[in-house]
C-alpha cells in the first residue's frame, strides 16, 4: 500500500472509486491479521504452559 501511495497513481480523479475499495480493504486485512496474531499469543501461551506443567511433572518422577 505504501509504494501505491508513493507513486501518486491513486490520486488521478479515474482511480477515487479504487482508492476507497483500497483502503477499506487494507482496513479489514489489518483488524484480521491483529484478530489472528490475538489467537495465536493465546494459543502460545497455552502452549507454553502446558511445557511447563510437563516440566514440573518429569521433575517430580
Amino acid at each position: 500500500m505504501g509504494k501505491i501511495a508513493q507513486t501518486g497513481v491513486l490520486e488521478l480523479p479515474e482511480f477515487k472509486n479504487q482508492q476507497g475499495q483500497l483502503q477499506k480493504l487494507y482496513e479489514d486485512l489489518c483488524l484480521a491479521v491483529t484478530a489472528q496474531k490475538a489467537g495465536t499469543v493465546e494459543q502460545l501461551c497455552r502452549v507454553r504452559k502446558g511445557k511447563k506443567t510437563i516440566e514440573v511433572y518429569r521433575s517430580n518422577i
